[in-house]
């Protein structure tokens, strides 16, 4: 298999798997049943280091495993973690003002996840897949919904503006306005 191809692989695991420890790295990259030896992966994390290169503060973008556990710098960014972000800051903001977010998470969405991957490579990435696929038609549900109810204080202002007399009265009627 090439080379880089499986270094990409690795780093995607690692992105999605932070902390992860390297027996799961081995299990994970060998394939079924088939977990990589210590003395593949040591070679493989080495290569994918010095592929990812250091951060503008020289540390490394795959630091030196500290306590067995294996994780990218920081400074290592993907777009499933920003499509996250967006989703949970435009959910959390709610409708109207959540509506760019997630526009902007579902703007990101160009296929499948992990599309134009054989299937039987990257078999770790089932789980991710179906999350990956529930977030998206979450969003864009969320986003057909918000579009097609009618939001109440949008409906409001239009009953004041096109029937000032009826939102008067119902002004009234509910003992405000009167004098």
């Amino acid at each position: 298999m090439d080379r880089a191809k499986k270094l990409v692989e690795l780093a995607a695991f690692l992105v999605l798997n932070p902390g992860c420890t390297g027996e799961q790295v081995s299990e994970a990259m060998g394939g079924l049943g088939k977990p990589w030896a210590a003395s593949t992966r040591h070679p493989a994390m080495s290569r994918l280091r010095e592929w990812l290169g250091k951060t503008g503060g020289s540390e490394a973008h795959l630091p030196i495993v500290v306590g067995g556990r294996h994780r990218l710098a920081e400074t290592v960014r993907s777009d499933w973690a920003r499509f996250c972000e967006l989703k949970e800051r435009g959910l959390g903001r709610g409708r109207p003002a959540g509506v760019a977010d997630l526009t902007r998470a579902l703007g990101m969405v160009r296929g499948a996840p992990f599309a134009g991957v054989p299937h039987r490579r990257y078999p770790w990435a089932d789980h991710v897949r179906a999350e990956m696929i529930d977030a998206v038609v979450d969003v864009a549900h969320t986003l057909a919904v918000w579009h097609t109810e009618p939001d109440p204080e949008t409906e409001d202002l239009i009953e004041a503006l096109l029937h000032p007399q009826r939102a008067q009265f119902n002004r009234i009627s509910a003992g405000e306005g009167r004098g």
